[in-house]
């Protein structure tokens, strides 16, 4: 008779490497409940992660490469890598969509292997806007690591 366990935990139970046991450490919530990390951990399946050098170096080398901060605009005027356009994040949707009417897209969205980097503060809703992109058809879309802060933090040009 062999018994089976289901679930997590156990002596083969790959280790945790951020809590260093065999049990994941429980989802990070906000106060209604939702799971925070859930939709940054979706984004992050779908799109990979790049570095602000490389970020730097294929804006430079791929010139048709769109950054897109998809902060609020007051949070990111004046505060935004250099050469990037701003689409809240609640907004890209439809300036991404092929459907709408013209005045509602945005003509850059339009061709779906265009190589796209999303940005925000710190990286989080970045790669929401990634698994959007990426549920939209979009083939060539990066999630700038450490997101503008990291960015500017570095001492990278802004806008």
């Amino acid at each position: 008779v062999h018994s089976v366990v289901f679930g997590v935990g156990g002596a083969n139970a790959p280790e945790n490497p951020i809590t260093g046991n065999s049990r994941p450490s429980p989802p990070e919530r906000n106060n209604n409940g939702q799971d925070l990390q859930g939709p940054r951990r979706r984004g992050r399946a779908v799109a990979p992660m790049i570095s602000i050098d490389d970020a730097e170096a294929q804006m430079a080398s791929h010139p048709e490469t769109i950054v897109i901060d998809v902060r609020q605009e007051e949070d990111s005027h004046g505060n935004a890598v250099a050469g990037s356009i701003n689409i809240p994040l609640g907004l890209l949707p439809l300036r991404a969509d092929t459907e709408l009417p013209e005045h509602y897209r945005d003509a850059r969205l339009q061709d779906r292997s265009t190589p796209i980097i999303t940005t925000c503060g710190a990286g989080g809703q970045a790669s929401l806007a990634a698994k959007v992109l990426h549920d939209m058809g979009f083939t060539n879309v990066k999630i700038m690591e450490g997101g503008t802060t990291a960015w500017k933090n570095a001492g990278k040009p802004i806008h």
